[in-house]
């Protein structure tokens, strides 16, 4: 897997922090909102009038599945070289995942000038099965560095390839 600078704001426990971090970046994909070009125009949340809490990654180490499924645990080292982790409950971790594709792109849309630009994954293999409730198919696709995700096909509601 490749390893990518990340910069986490306001890295927290608390469900109303994080919640506010992913409305801000969903925020960012609507056409009127423009993106800051740099971090000193980044949006900050006040934790309690402490101001903004920053975690800047210099590595990512390990990911893991704690407490039986509901946590879901980042290990990195910070630039300054200490080890930190960030633990966060399933519902939240899944929130990321959604939004970190889009924000993949919109990067490569500001790095590069060009609004088409699109950050896709490569495609190593992939399944198509029928759902155990049988009114759903599965679609997994796996990239050739162990990135997998699945998809749900409703066999009720007919769908198409998006012509674009």
């Amino acid at each position: 897997m490749n390893t990518h600078k990340t910069i986490l704001e306001n890295a927290s426990t608390e469900a109303t922090i994080s919640d506010r971090i992913l409305q801000t970046a969903l925020a960012a994909w609507k056409p009127e909102v423009e993106a800051a070009a740099d971090s000193k125009n980044m949006a900050t949340f006040d934790q309690e009038h402490r101001g903004p809490f920053r975690i800047v990654s210099r590595q990512l180490t390990t990911c893991s599945v704690i407490e039986g499924g509901k946590t879901i645990c980042f290990d990195f080292v910070r630039q300054a070289g200490e080890s930190v982790s960030i633990e966060m409950p399933f519902d939240q971790a899944e929130s990321i995942v959604m939004t970190v594709p889009r924000l993949l792109s919109a990067a490569l849309k500001m790095q590069t000038g060009d609004a088409q630009a699109r950050y896709v994954f490569s495609v190593g293999n992939w399944s198509l099965e029928l759902a155990k409730d049988q009114n759903y198919r599965i679609l997994a696709v796996r990239t050739p560095d162990g990135f997998e995700v699945a998809f749900a096909i409703s066999l009720r509601h007919p769908w198409q390839w998006d012509r674009r």
